[in-house]
């Protein structure tokens, strides 16, 4: 990694929490938010918005693409604003997941930007679905804290866990047949997945200890029936690190060609 390029994705760090917390900030409104992101200079109201700035203008030195970084940008903000939508009940099964696919997605490309002069759309594609599965197993492990401060998300208003299961394993092998559709050598694309492999396989041991409470409660999910301990996913467990290996060498399989 070269120098740039580090603290470029440091500078992008930081003003993603910066951004994060615009939203919750009762001296800027939407409109303020989204021309802050575009304009060069913005006045300079509060503390956050002046270390944005700061940071932003440090981005836009090493960024070679500013179209693309633009785009980006703007997807993120709308993806936030519906993200902002998550503690009301107006929201079915597809809203949620394009709000937990945009969310995540559309962070990947921000953040891969710092590594590419360009981007086509195959490249694009490739990382978004990435984005999209790392901001669904974040929601996997996060299902007791969302349930509790009243953010709805695909897992806490799943019915049936095997519902998410297969969401998961969908995107799990959009994500793959992605990847294996750039124009780079295979070996080098099959090592980029099996390096990620070894975090997003931890999504599949949450998701079968979520099956089993389920179990309980005649296979439906009753989230309000269980307690923070048999939610949250301990993965310093033996047990669980053993099913984590499990799962992680299962995945592998999809990736690896065996020559013939």
């Amino acid at each position: 990694m070269l120098k740039t390029e580090r603290f470029t994705s440091t500078y992008m760090g930081i003003i993603s929490c910066l951004f994060d917390d615009f939203f919750d900030l009762k001296g800027l409104d939407r409109q303020e938010i989204k021309e802050l992101m575009n304009r060069e200079n913005a006045q300079q109201k509060i503390a956050e918005v002046s270390l944005f700035e700061y940071f932003r203008n440090r981005i836009l030195k090493n960024i070679k693409n500013y179209e693309l970084l633009n785009e980006i940008t703007q997807k993120i903000y709308f993806a936030q604003v519906g993200s902002q939508k998550q503690k009301s009940n107006e929201l079915n099964e597809n809203d949620l997941k394009n709000i937990t696919f945009n969310k995540g997605g559309y962070s990947f490309i921000f953040y891969a930007l710092p590594f590419f002069n360009e981007l086509n759309e195959t490249e694009q594609n490739a990382i978004f679905n990435m984005g999209a599965l790392y901001q669904l197993e974040n929601d996997i492990f996060d299902v007791y804290t969302d349930n509790m401060n009243g953010v709805k998300t695909l897992i806490t208003e799943a019915l049936h866990i095997s519902i998410i299961k297969k969401i998961y394993n969908s995107q799990l092998q959009v994500t793959i047949s992605a990847f294996k559709k750039l124009p780079y050598k295979s070996q080098n694309i099959q090592k980029f997945l099996i390096n990620n492999l070894l975090i997003i396989s931890r999504g599949e041991v949450c998701l079968n200890q979520l099956q089993k409470l389920a179990d309980k409660t005649a296979g439906k999910f009753c989230i309000e029936n269980y307690s923070r301990k048999e939610l949250i996913c301990d993965m310093e467990k033996m047990s669980n690190i053993f099913a984590w290996i499990k799962s992680f060498l299962k995945m592998t399989k999809l990736i690896i060609v065996v020559p013939s």
